[in-house]
Parts: structure tokens; C-alpha cells; sequence
């Protein structure tokens, strides 16, 4: 199976890119160098050079993404302009362009938040990943060709999120997660997996 990969360099990346290898798939990785969801030309570029040429696409895996972690007020017009970018519209830019090189029956698989839910102290960052799930929900119903999802985790333990994240943070964010806890970045890539290929094993 042909797997694209897009944001591949970020911590859930690479703990899911080495499951599609081991299952034997040929595997398209992008970071940061190869495409810039803030820039659409990039967007053009990667596809007339990468995909156009042929590659056909049986799963697209989109987890690059941006948290600022500001209030409203914290924000600049094009801070903004840029969270949207990256975790919205760049996104949708290159679901679009890719639709005729994916298969029939191909899966998208979008990385989106429980704050696209829930909300966030960030309401930027909240409202784009919300954004994602109204998209992979329209998509899902009105395009028939492929399915379309959005995977909405909370803090995940391993993540540079959760790396990152103040000690006290994090215990809000375990107490939110109920008595299951965090998840894992394994758990979370696995599950990746098994939302681009149900039923098939290894």
C-alpha cells in the first residue's frame, strides 16, 4: 500500500511512520522542508513533484500542526492567519489537490484535538482543529470515493506537547482523561494504523 505521510517529522510521525514500514508498506515522508502548509505554492510544488508523476495514494496521514498556547488577546493578525494555515486550510489545500491521485476507497486520516470539542485556552488553535472535524465530517458524507476521518486525542504522553507541558498542566489534562489515562504515542500510532487499514494484519 502507497501511505503518505504528511508531517512525518513530528513526535506522533515517527512513532506511526515505522508501523506502516513494518507492515510493508512504501511509505512518502513530509516535513517542515518539503511542505509548508503557510505557503500554497508549496503546496502546488509538492504535488507536481512528488505525486503528479503517478504515485497513487491508498492512505493520507495529515498530522502536521502548530499550538501557540495563547489567549485571544496574545494573538497577532498573522499569527492567526498562520495557526489557521498550517492546521486548516493548508490541510484542505492539499486534500483538494491530492483527490485525483487517491485511490478509490482510499483513507484520509486527519490529526485534529479533543479541543476542537471541548475548546482550549487557545481558541485559535480550538477553532482550527474543529475546523478539521467539520471538513473530514462533509467529506465523509458527501464524497463517496474515499472515507475521511479526524482523529481527536487528548494529551498524549510522549508527544513535544506533553514534553513541553507544564507538571501542572499535565495532571489537569490526566484528571481529564478519566480512568483509561493518556494515551501513548504507540497507542495513538497504532490506532493511525488501523484507522488506514481496518482488518488487516501486519
Amino acid at each position: 500500500m502507497n501511505v503518505l505521510v504528511v508531517g512525518a517529522s513530528s513526535s506522533i510521525g515517527r512513532a506511526v511512520v515505522p508501523k506502516f514500514l513494518e507492515r510493508g508498506d512504501s511509505v512518502l515522508e513530509t516535513n517542515s522542508l518539503w511542505l509548508d502548509f503557510a505557503d500554497k505554492k508549496s503546496i502546488t510544488r509538492f504535488v507536481d513533484d512528488n505525486i503528479a508523476g503517478g504515485w497513487s495514494i491508498d492512505a493520507l496521514v495529515v498530522l502536521a500542526g502548530i499550538l501557540p498556547g495563547k489567549s485571544l488577546g496574545d494573538y497577532t493578525d498573522d499569527e492567526i492567519d498562520e495557526v489557521m494555515a498550517v492546521n486548516f486550510t493548508g490541510p484542505a489545500r492539499l486534500v483538494r489537490a491530492l483527490l485525483p491521485h487517491l485511490k478509490d476507497g482510499a483513507r484520509v486520516l486527519l490529526m485534529s484535538s479533543i479541543s476542537g470539542q471541548r475548546g482550549s485556552f487557545d481558541p485559535i488553535y480550538a477553532a482550527s482543529k474543529a475546523a478539521l472535524i467539520g471538513f473530514a465530517k462533509s467529506l465523509s458524507t458527501w464524497n463517496s470515493r474515499i472515507r475521511v476521518s479526524a482523529l481527536t486525542p487528548s494529551l498524549i504522553v510522549g508527544s513535544t506537547m506533553y514534553e513541553k507541558m507544564l507538571p501542572e498542566r499535565r495532571e489537569f489534562h490526566t484528571r481529564q482523561a478519566g480512568p483509561d489515562g493518556l494515551m501513548t504515542l504507540d497507542e495513538v500510532a497504532q490506532i493511525i494504523v488501523n484507522a488506514c487499514f481496518p482488518g488487516q494484519s501486519r
